[in-house]
């Protein structure tokens, strides 16, 4: 006799009630394939309406914000993977909710300001 949460297909459970490795794959998959779909779609577009000077400016930026991103990222994401299960296994729903809010404060924080900083030192420069 199987039970539903064996049989779900859109989490991937296993007997165990633990999303499975297929389900991972499959989740982190269709995210993978709408981000190449995107540059796919502009890419014909960004090289047909700037010029080759405006392009690499463009390149010049696009390294940039990905340079700067690995940076301040400062392993946030693996600490929460280390940390996630040790600060929210038996603990109140309250201490629980600010975990998750500064999970979602703190990158965005750092975001704004370092995009601020950013269009204030490219007005100026401009």
């Amino acid at each position: 006799m199987t039970r539903k949460a064996d049989i779900q297909v859109a989490g991937r459970k296993g007997r165990s009630g633990e999303a499975s490795l297929a389900g991972h794959y499959f989740r982190y998959l269709h995210a993978n394939l709408l981000i190449a779909l995107a540059g796919f779609i502009t890419f014909p577009f960004m090289t047909r309406e700037l010029t080759r000077h405006e392009y690499g400016i463009f390149g010049y930026y696009e390294t940039l914000i990905l340079i700067v991103t690995a940076v301040f990222k400062f392993g946030f994401q693996e600490s929460i993977q280390r940390f996630f299960p040790e600060i929210c296994r038996d603990r109140p729903v309250a201490e629980r909710s600010r975990f998750y809010t500064s999970f979602l404060f703190v990158p965005c924080a750092l975001s704004l300001i370092v995009s601020i900083v950013l269009i204030v030192i490219l007005y100026i420069l401009h």
